[in-house]
């Protein structure tokens, strides 16, 4: 049985869930993510990669850095932005995840392409 205390965790915490896969369903923002997966880069430098101009990339970073995902720290004038927490990392293990059974053409059963047919048949 649950208690209302517990409920409202889990509620609190779906919430919060919610509104980081919200933020995080632009596809600008999800690269900006993704791009700062192993180590933390520079505005002008995420800028570059993702072929934006500096205010949109800036706008896009204020969103990320307000929802808790990115955060940032200054070196003279330039900001360095990294994930925030362990939270998002796991996310993007998941997006990685999925991303892998897209291209190897297992994204319809989510499972391995070495099962037989008729058992991706009874998958859901």
């Amino acid at each position: 049985m649950t208690t209302s205390s517990s409920r409202g965790s889990s509620s609190d915490f779906l919430l919060r869930a919610s509104a980081i896969l919200k933020t995080l369903g632009h596809p600008v923002r999800l690269e900006i993510v993704k791009y700062l997966r192993y180590e933390e880069h520079s505005v002008a430098e995420i800028q570059k990669h993702l072929n934006l101009i500096q205010s949109v990339t800036s706008q896009h970073l204020r969103l990320l850095d307000r929802k808790g995902i990115v955060k940032w720290r200054p070196e003279g004038t330039t900001r360095y932005y990294s994930i925030a927490n362990i939270f998002i990392h796991r996310i993007l293990e998941c997006f990685t995840e999925c991303e892998t059974l897209i291209q190897s053409g297992d994204w319809e059963t989510g499972r391995p392409n070495h099962q037989d047919k008729e058992e991706r048949r009874l998958v859901p």
